[in-house]
């Protein structure tokens, strides 16, 4: 493991021109003039790269190693620290100004005319709700698998087009330094933990819906349905023709008996008993009359 801490204040005050290592890629350069600045050294996909943490006494020690280790930090992420750095200075567009911006770009090597429009339109349905006035630096895995998790179980081929589609907008913003390159929509070694394969999700059938206007016939079609419950008939099922035999309803031959209500179920206390007990009072002493006649 390298040693990290070698300077001291007072070798840093009166240190002659040249490069001083503290350790852990900080360093210290002195100049012939006598001015001192921080530089952080270190390997980037195989090429050297330095980057400027500030100049000393502005920057002291303590805070130039602070600085050490926060890019080192971004190191063991799979971050550039310079590339993270300029994200951070530069004004940070919205996911949605990237989005248009990539399809601007693009849309004029693309074969088929319509593919911008099918892009937009995925686009505004399924993701600029959830983080289109984002800055596109602050998106990160948790809210790439929230745009996801709506589509993937029910729409899996639109949620690996909606994935797609994001990787590449996230990408190109990378690209640009608005964001550091580890893309949170990336499948391999990353979504694929955390989501199943599209091919692998089964498609949910849902019933077809009935238009409004065909409604009435197939409730007409349900009606002459037998063993069909007497309740689906509706209002009117107390004028078609039936016959009563034994406390038992019977709606027309062939369907399923309905036991009479009995008395306790009507109701038997409140204002709901009693108006049903009226109301049978009524019809008998109405019939009685008649029979008189």
């Amino acid at each position: 493991m390298p040693v990290i801490g070698k300077l001291s204040a007072l070798q840093v005050k009166h240190a002659g021109p040249g490069k001083y290592g503290d350790g852990g890629g900080l360093w210290l350069y002195v100049r012939r003039s006598g001015s001192r600045s921080w530089v952080f050294r270190y390997t980037w996909r195989g090429k050297e790269r330095s980057m400027g943490l500030g100049p000393w006494p502005d920057v002291g020690l303590a805070r130039a190693r602070e600085l050490a280790q926060e890019a080192r930090q971004l190191l063991r992420n799979g971050v550039d620290p310079i590339s993270y750095r300029r994200t951070q200075t530069k004004k940070v567009p919205t996911f949605r100004v990237c989005a248009e911006r990539y399809l601007r770009s693009h849309a004029p090597g693309w074969s088929n005319a319509k593919t911008p429009k099918h892009w937009r339109g995925s686009l505004e349905r399924h993701v600029f709700p959830y983080v289109g006035d984002m800055p596109v630096n602050a998106i990160e895995t948790a809210h790439v698998v929230e745009v996801l998790k709506r589509l993937w179980f029910d729409r899996p081929e639109m949620g690996s087009r909606v994935r797609g589609r994001m990787e590449r907008i996230l990408s190109w913003a990378a690209v640009q330094g608005y964001r550091d390159p580890l893309n949170p929509a990336r499948w391999r070694g990353h979504l694929d933990q955390l989501l199943p394969a599209p091919t692998k999700v089964r498609r949910v059938e849902h019933y077809k819906h009935i238009p409004y206007q065909e409604l009435p016939g197939v409730l007409k079609r349900i009606r002459t349905m037998p063993g069909i419950a007497p309740a689906i008939h509706g209002p009117d099922r107390g004028t078609r023709n039936r016959g009563t035999a034994g406390g038992v309803v019977r709606d027309r031959p062939g369907e399923r008996p309905v036991d009479h209500p009995r008395p306790e179920d009507e109701g038997g206390e409140g204002t709901q008993g009693a108006a049903v007990q009226a109301g049978r009072g009524a019809a008998q002493g109405h019939a009685t009359s008649c029979r008189q006649r």
